[in-house]
């Protein structure tokens, strides 16, 4: 069953939602990756966890799920074939929660420092096959990230800068 917090990606085939218990200690919110093919209304399972699922993404013919480990406060991000469900490693994230989108050839996301007091926002990226995590940008005092997009050209982020604004950061640039 769907809960507030299931993730949704669309290849404009088919749907991906993410089902489970919802749990709003932030522990369990689902733990399966269904397709749904919109022309036939048919369910499939993809892939099944103990962990916390989070952020579905569909990139470059992949669907990305960031899974919680079930012990220590990192993530994973897999990519998950949408015809057969074969599971890949992308990258571990040493950070809780990050919220991600894609381009053809990168996965986006942004996540902030644990130290409440002096925690800072970073956006960064990886390549779609996996490899060494690239900050992007690191925010100033008193800055915050809101959403973002991603298409082939770069990076569009609405961020508060005592106003909020969007903000293009073009590919390859720092």
């Amino acid at each position: 069953s769907l809960n507030h917090g299931s993730s949704i990606a669309t290849d404009g085939t088919a749907v991906y939602v993410v089902e489970g218990k919802d749990d709003d200690a932030g522990v369990g919110y689902g733990q399966t990756v269904v397709r749904v093919d919109l022309a036939k209304a048919t369910k499939t399972v993809l892939a099944k966890t103990e962990a916390s699922i989070r952020n579905l993404v569909f990139a470059s013919g992949e669907l990305f799920v960031t899974w919680s480990a079930s012990v220590d406060p990192a993530w994973r991000v897999q990519a998950i074939a949408t015809k057969n469900g074969a599971i890949r490693d992308v990258v571990t994230l040493p950070f809780p929660l990050p919220e991600q989108t894609g381009s053809a050839t990168e996965l986006f996301f942004s996540y902030r420092d644990a130290f409440e007091r002096t925690s800072r926002g970073h956006l960064a990226s990886v390549a779609l096959s996996g490899g060494a995590i690239t900050t992007l940008y690191d925010t100033g005092p008193n800055e915050l990230f809101g959403h973002f997009a991603a298409d082939d050209s770069g990076l569009y982020v609405v961020r508060f800068i005592g106003h909020w604004a969007l903000t293009r950061f073009a590919k390859g640039a720092q």
